[in-house]
């Protein structure tokens, strides 16, 4: 494994799971309430599915490191990621129709968020070694920091994706704990 393209992979991982903890927080969970909006309903599983996805993709070229069949599995789990994507890209237009679209702002995240997983992902795969494309390839071993950034990572994306999932089932929880933490540090009165 060329150990220089993985660590570069890692740091743009970084600065993705930065950019996505933005956009997903703060466009998706709490200004726009994707969740709450009967419209965007659908949105918001295709974003719970990518979360989801998120996590072995995270596990497989981060942690362990791919090679062979788990290699393989990699490239499953990115091609449904990316059906899920374009499924996402061709609902957002409806979904966010009684928005008035989707903002400039955040469709300048989406493409950075983009740029920034692809570029990832490529410096990733171009870090392995041809053999590890074979099915009965031996172990690539990750560089210590890729793994450390996977280990950090995990903790916080699999909350993410429990947060993704209980919201489909109580889409307005959210904004319950901003009433609940509103009345509590500004009393109205």
């Amino acid at each position: 494994m060329n150990n220089t393209l993985m660590i570069a992979s890692s740091w743009i991982l970084l600065l993705f799971l930065g950019l996505s903890i933005f956009d997903g927080l703060y466009y998706h969970l709490w200004k726009f309430r994707l969740q709450e909006r009967n419209d965007s309903k659908f949105e918001h599983i295709t974003h719970t599915l990518r979360a989801i996805l998120f996590i072995p993709t995270v596990i497989l070229i981060y942690w362990t490191g791919v090679s062979g069949m788990a290699l393989w599995s990699a490239i499953v789990v990115l091609a449904f990621d990316l059906i899920t994507e374009v499924v996402d890209v061709l609902e957002e237009r409806a979904s966010r129709a009684t928005l008035g679209g989707l903002p400039s702002g955040e469709y300048l995240v989406h493409i950075m968020l983009t740029t920034l997983r692809v570029s990832a992902l490529a410096l990733a795969f171009a870090a392995l070694p041809s053999e590890a494309w074979l099915l009965n390839s031996a172990d690539v071993v990750v560089p210590s920091f890729s793994k450390f950034v996977a280990l950090q990572t995990l903790p916080g994306a699999i909350l993410v994706a429990g947060l993704h999932i209980y919201l489909i089932f109580d889409p307005t929880f959210v904004s319950r704990m901003e009433r609940s933490l509103r009345n509590k540090c500004c009393p109205q009165g």
